[in-house]
């Protein structure tokens, strides 16, 4: 059975990524620099610049069960494996392991010399860094999103004939239940002794079951676009419903005022909102609107070098005690942007080009009129919990 988005591409999902990308460096920045006549941390909408984070892995839920979904169409539930694995490694490995590597080697050495480095480096490579809380953050520290990202692919890699198949409701509930499930198991491990913002929670809320609500919804606006059944109109509808539950929800957590609430309950809500937003990017079009969005699209193309580069940019800025967020702000926000575009443009593209084409396209891949790997191209979240090093 073919369906209505077999052709379609979602470019204003790159406007997405790039306010998310964005929106993290901004919040890392102000974290680590003074803005003059403004609290620690910054305004307060910057210090919401970790749902970055979050808006990822809503993206992340629909991008890539989508491409799993179309894999399985031309490929079968069990063919599809193969290409699936190779097209994410391909886009996601190379980058990761040439940034980490030189985040290292420029400004932490020391880890090639630790006690039992080889398991920081290897858990780094296998992605399973985020696994472990000593090595969490230890190496160009916002990578820890990867680890959670490519643990999702492996859950996709082998429940996606499920997926594909089962009733969105069916899915939304099983996820949302794992998620708070995991989430209150940690909070009452955790929560006689320390704060719900301290590391420990942090560490246990993002693994792969505490962020399950959010990748969950996005396979929902997946599976939306896919129904040969549904219209504009119903996409609407189901729009404003996800709307409607976050601001009525976030609302609620609020006013209730309890940590408990807020930790099991906040971003489900907040995935909701983010959700209804995707769905509207995916029904965004128009000659005048894709020439006005062209530069903000582009940031999103590049949002994965972005993410992976903004630290190696940031972290030697620290040494300068009289630097303020407002001056450091962009020159981070343009180096790291230029480094992107270079890796993007010499490294990142040319490699998918060889190696990340899918087994059922007979075109070639060389200069396309149009990027063949945008409906599929999905990038690991914003992370935060970066280890800042004591200053010399």
């Amino acid at each position: 059975m073919r369906h209505k988005e077999d052709h379609a591409s979602f470019p204003m999902i790159d406007v997405l990524r790039g306010f998310a990308a964005t929106f993290v460096v901004v919040y890392h920045v102000m974290h680590y620099f003074p803005l003059p006549g403004a609290p620690a941390g910054g305004p307060r909408w910057v210090q919401y610049g970790w749902t970055g984070v979050d808006l990822f892995f809503v993206i992340s839920g629909f991008v890539i069960s989508l491409s799993a979904f179309r894999g399985i169409d031309r490929l079968g539930s069990t063919g599809f494996r193969m290409d699936f694995a190779r097209q994410r490694l391909a886009r996601i490995a190379p980058l990761y392991y040439l940034t980490g590597f030189i985040f290292a080697v420029t400004l932490v050495p020391a880890l090639f010399f630790e006690t039992n480095a080889w398991m920081n480096w290897l858990a780094h490579a296998l992605f399973a860094h985020n696994l472990f809380p000593k090595f969490h953050g230890s190496i160009d520290g916002a990578n820890w999103s990867v680890g959670t990202e490519m643990q999702f692919y492996l859950l996709i890699l082998l429940a996606a004939p499920w997926l594909r198949s089962a009733k969105s409701i069916t899915i939304v509930i099983i996820f949302i239940a794992i998620s708070w499930a995991w989430r209150l198991t940690s909070y009452f491990y955790f929560a006689p002794e320390v704060s719900p913002a301290s590391f420990g929670m942090f560490f246990f809320q993002t693994q792969l079951p505490g962020m399950l609500d959010e990748f969950a919804i996005g396979i929902l606006v997946a599976k939306l676009i896919r129904s040969p059944s549904d219209s504009a109109s119903q996409h609407l509808a189901m729009g404003a419903l996800l709307l409607a539950v976050s601001i009525v929800g976030i609302a609620a957590v609020t006013l209730a005022a309890n940590p408990l609430v807020h930790y099991l309950f906040f971003r489900t809500f907040l995935a909701s909102g983010f959700g209804a937003l995707l769905l509207l990017a995916c029904h965004l079009s128009g000659t005048i609107l894709m020439a006005a969005s062209l530069p903000f699209r582009y940031i999103g193309k590049i949002s994965y070098g972005i993410y992976l580069w903004h630290l190696v940019v940031l972290v030697p800025m620290m040494q300068f005690k009289w630097l303020t967020a407002d001056r450091a702000l962009p020159v981070i926000l343009g180096s790291t942007a230029l480094l992107a575009a270079v890796s993007w443009h010499f490294f990142e593209r040319p490699f998918l080009m060889r190696y990340g084409r899918r087994s059922y396209q007979t075109e070639p891949l060389t200069e396309p009129k149009t990027d063949p790997l945008s409906d599929e191209r999905e990038l690991p979240s914003p992370g935060l919990g970066f280890k800042a090093p004591a200053a010399n």
